[in-house]
């Protein structure tokens, strides 16, 4: 059951990357209760993971190979203790990871120097590669300016809100 459920993800997620110019920024980013293991796979994987790797681990750096993407945790240098994203029952691991395209892993890396940056650093670095990223593959949204009037505004109702306004004028 696990392994149909994990295939049918990663069918799903291949389906919607296909759907993607390899031109644009790519980030897929989750829990994938994978553990990719520290040996690395060209421009795909690096040497800074941890030594376990599982099933989910294996799909994980197949899927990565397949589409170029490179797992951008396993190439971060952290202490340890940073490097862990599960913690239970004495147990820790790293599970959740971001991956990224060639185009886009420059820019993450910007944020993945060791642990002198502290986290409010990291997590504006990223929000603004990631906003970058949106602004040049679907443009800058302009704001709309709302007009705050009532609709039904007329001559009676102004001289009224003029009338309650004289005694504190």
């Amino acid at each position: 059951m696990k392994t149909e459920q994990t295939e049918e993800f990663y069918e799903t997620l291949q389906d919607q990357i296909d759907k993607i110019s390899k031109n644009d920024y790519i980030v897929v980013a989750g829990d994938y209760n994978a553990r990719v293991g520290n040996i690395p796979i060209d421009g795909i994987l690096g040497t800074n993971g941890e030594i376990t790797t599982n099933s989910n681990g294996h799909k994980l750096k197949e899927y990565a190979t397949v589409n170029k993407l490179k797992i951008m945790k396993t190439f971060c240098t952290h202490k340890e203790i940073h490097k862990m994203t599960w913690n239970a029952q004495g147990y820790r691991s790293i599970i959740d990871y971001i991956l990224t395209n060639k185009k886009l892993s420059p820019l993450v890396n910007l944020m993945h120097s060791p642990c002198s940056l502290n986290i409010d650093i990291e997590w504006q670095t990223l929000k603004n590669t990631l906003q970058q990223a949106a602004n040049e593959a679907l443009g800058k949204r302009k704001k709309k300016k709302h007009k705050w009037r009532l609709m039904l505004w007329n001559e009676d109702i102004k001289n009224l809100i003029e009338n309650k306004k004289k005694p504190y004028l």
